[in-house]
């Protein structure tokens, strides 16, 4: 594996609601779905990473959209540390060996 920085190149984010194997029963009622919010971050050297949000109800789904979006615009074009061999490197801010972020 290179220690190259990566470029955040897109976020993509898409809502589901996934049905559960066995419902989890709780004091307000049993679970029967999971709602998601999906995450893919691609970066311009072709690696994606995929991750998930977890939503208490559906209806959360798109304000989550709406700030992993927004927030999606902040990190577009920025360079990712994935060191984590480097002095410094692991903590979640800009790495002092490369000073990409973190």
């Amino acid at each position: 594996m290179s220690d190259r920085p990566l470029t955040v190149a897109a976020i993509e984010t898409r809502g589901v609601v996934v049905p559960m194997a066995r419902p989890l029963a709780t004091g307000a009622g049993a679970v029967t779905t999971v709602p998601l919010m999906l995450v893919d971050l691609r970066t311009g050297e072709g690696v994606t990473g995929r991750s998930y949000i977890f939503a208490f109800y559906a209806a959360l789904l798109g304000a989550l959209t709406e700030l992993t979006r927004a927030s999606a615009r902040a990190f577009r074009a920025r360079r990712l540390c994935r060191s984590r061999s480097k002095p410094g490197c692991g903590r979640r801010s800009a790495c002092p060996a490369c000073r990409a972020w973190r």
